[in-house]
Formats: C-alpha cells, structure tokens, sequence
C-alpha cells in the first residue's frame, strides 16, 4: 500500500485556513502588497503600478514569452484586469493592475499567479483603464474617436492613429478628432506622439466641441524643440487664436513619438486645471498649475489631436487615460510560491481513491480499494471552501453533486484509520 497523503494535506489544509488558493493549473504565485498608507483618497477602480523582471521568468521556463499566463486576483479569488507595458522579455516591465478599491490610509494584498504554458493572454488595457486605445486592430474605433470638421486623413495602419486637416491657414488650423467619452479628473493622460509646429495634441470642451486648448511650439522662440504655448481655440474659421506662453516650457521633440504624460481636472468652477505635464522620454516635467479659464468645461474634457495642413499629421501610437491621486499608492512583490493546489492536481494519477464517474454531473461514487471502510467524505473548491461532507457513509458511497456548479474540486476521503486520501474530482454542472 502506498503511504497516505498525511504531511501533504495537512499542509495545503492550514494554507487554505490563513490565505486563498485561487488557479489551479498555474505553478507559481506572489504576494503582492498594494500601500496606500500615505494617500488621502479613496480610491475605486484604479490602476496601480508596479515593475518586475518578467525577463527572469521567461528565462528561467516559468513564464511564456508573451506573459499571457500572468493572472491577478484579490484576496476573494476575483481576477483583476492588468495591462503589461512591454514584452514579457522586457527586465523593467512596467505592469498595471486595476483595484476595485483602496481606502485611504489603507493597504491591501492581491496575489500574481504564473506558470502555465497553456494560458491564453488575459493583458487587457480597455478594461484596466479609463480609456485605452493603441491601435493595433488597423480600424478606427468610432465608439472612442470622432472627427469635427473635414480631414484630408484620418487612418489607423501599424499601430498608429494617423490625422490631418484638408487645407492650410483659416479652417484647416481649426478641426480635429476627439475621443468620445469625455472625463471629468482628475486623471492622467499619456500618449505617445508626433506632432510638430503645424499639428498638436489638447483638450476639447464637453460643453462646446469647439472651445479647446492645444500644446503647441512658439515658434522657436525659446527653442526649436520646447513645446511653450497653450493656444485657445473657439471656433472653426477664423485665423487666429489666442494663447498663454511659457507652458509647459519643456522639450518635446518634434516630428517623433514623445511618451507624454498630462495630470487633468475639471475644478470646482468648472475650468480645465493642468497640473502637471511631463516627456517621460527625457524626464522634463514642469508641475505647476495651469488654470484655463477662457471655456466652460463642467460637463468634462475630451483629448484631441489636430493638424493645420494637409502635409502635417498628428500621429499617436497609444492613449490611455487613467484615474490620477494626490499620493499615488506603491507596489511590493514579495518572493515566490508554488502553487499547492496544482501540487494536488498532479497527484490524481497517484490517488488512492477512485472516483466513477470523473468528470462527475450529477452524483458519483467513491470507493478505497481493500478492506478499509470509510469514515468522513469532503470536497472543496479550488478557493478551499467546503462544498459538502458526509460523515460514516458506506464504501463505496454514492455523492450527489446536484447543484454543485462546473468546477474543479479537491476531494477528501478519511478512512476508518484516520488515514487521508486526496484527488481530484471534475463538476460538470448541472445542464
């Protein structure tokens, strides 16, 4: 007779009494430890940032090339959205994971599983964000963007988001495209773009489409490549515009993809308040507020890119929208776990018990091989709660399963010995 499993459960039983076990067939987990002891604001559905070596685990047979076995889940079991910013092979990868919510002052822990060779990818930045496009799909999607007025072009093609005006001068100087959601803040949007002294990105009015302020060059005044006006927009005709000078007075590039990121809020009176804008390419940020007090934005702001030729474009590799907090929350990963239940998944071709039929829709029935009579009977879900017990039943006993939903469970069987057995048995649910 084979030794029972003792030592084995008993130490996946006592896990399952202090912490959640949530995917089976994933061979490693983290903990993971979201802070926001020094932040003063709740915060519900927020993206919190945090940096591992994926390289190191691609490199090492534990994860796929892709990351597409990366899983998070809180301390519930539910999974949560993520977003990579690079490749699994990237060393710095930056990764983002939604939170449902975060209490000021608080912290929480939620749990990275990985290891899977099987696992499809699950990196989704339309649910991570507020807003997220990066235009990989090749077809505008007309439930995040519109135009206002003509455009001589507006494509997307290899991961770009391409605009440009019809014209030159009056006119053409005034349209563009917009998402079309609107926010409120205050929040963070980052892109990465390619604009230049005739096409610009900004924001547009909610209340009126056409009041919008856009980031633009002074024409070299200061430097050829410091982006140093913020130009006020209100109609679509006339030549000129108004402007404020000396913002954000820092160096963007022209005519190539700068990473940007711009802090917004709609205040209390109904302005656009800039609070930030930085070039994370280059690391210039200037934080100081700038109020726009020229338009009405109460009913929120849109993000809109604009070009004043049709030579000139405005081109964007991916936009996001994120919600932004005074103290943003940290991030610490600790070291890492196998996973006991896909330890107990491998043991079903060892177990001890049998289990007919397996996979299981209605009811099954258990049987020890031998002389040894049955004592207690036990199943649990994968999250380790009790699904159903049956105290001295026969050998073999008949379970039903009704009612129990599709899933893999962990089956317990005491014999008459106190001895344990543990294997796997499918639900297949009621139909």
């Amino acid at each position: 007779m084979k030794r029972p499993l003792f030592s084995l459960f008993a130490i996946l039983f006592l896990f399952h009494a202090t912490a959640q076990d949530c995917l089976s067939g994933w061979k490693y987990y983290r903990n993971i430890q979201v802070d926001n002891t020094q932040g003063s604001d709740d915060l519900e559905n927020y993206a919190v940032r945090f940096v591992a070596n994926t390289a190191q685990l691609v490199s090492q047979g534990k994860l796929q090339d892709s990351g597409a076995d990366l899983r998070f889940v809180d301390s519930d079991c539910n999974l949560l959205p993520y977003y990579m910013d690079s490749l699994a092979t990237s060393t710095q990868n930056a990764i983002w994971v939604k939170i449902p919510f975060l209490a000021a002052g608080a912290s929480t822990s939620i749990r990275v599983y990985y290891g899977n060779a099987s696992a499809a990818p699950a990196s989704n930045g339309a649910a991570t964000f507020l807003f997220f496009d990066d235009f990989e799909d090749g077809v505008i999607d007309t439930e995040k963007w519109e135009s206002i007025g003509e455009y001589a072009t507006f494509d997307e093609a290899d991961g770009v988001l391409d605009y440009a005006s019809t014209g030159t001068a009056s006119g053409a100087r005034f349209k563009f495209a917009r998402t079309v959601p609107s926010f409120q803040g205050p929040a963070y949007m980052e892109c990465a773009a390619n604009v230049g002294t005739s096409s610009t990105i900004g924001f547009s009015s909610a209340n009126n489409a056409l009041e919008r302020i856009y980031f633009r060059y002074n024409n070299g005044s200061i430097f050829a490549d410091t982006m140093d006006i913020v130009a006020h927009l209100g109609d679509t005709m006339t030549n000129g515009f108004a402007f404020d000078t000396d913002y954000p007075l820092i160096a963007v590039p022209k005519e190539q993809m700068n990473n940007l990121r711009i802090k917004v809020v709609i205040n209390e009176e109904g302005h656009l308040s800039i609070m930030e804008f930085s070039n994370l390419d280059n690391g210039q940020t200037n934080a100081n507020e700038r109020v726009i007090t020229q338009y009405d934005m109460t009913n929120g702001f849109h993000f809109c890119l604009s070009s004043f030729s049709t030579g000139s474009h405005a081109l964007l590799e991916y936009v996001r929208l994120r919600p932004a907090a005074e103290t943003e929350p940290t991030a610490s990963m600790g070291g890492e776990m196998s996973n006991p239940l896909t330890g107990l998944q491998d043991l079903k071709k060892e177990a001890e018990v049998l289990v007919f039929p397996n996979p299981a829709r209605y009811q099954c029935q258990i049987h020890l091989p031998g002389t040894q009579q049955i004592k207690r009977i036990e199943l649990f879900d994968a999250r380790g709660a009790l699904l159903l017990e049956t105290d001295n039943p026969k050998n073999p006993q008949q379970v039903n399963l009704s009612g129990i939903p599709q899933q893999a469970c962990m089956l317990k069987v005491t014999d008459s010995q106190g001895r344990l057995y543990t294997r796997q048995l499918i639900v297949a649910g009621d139909e």
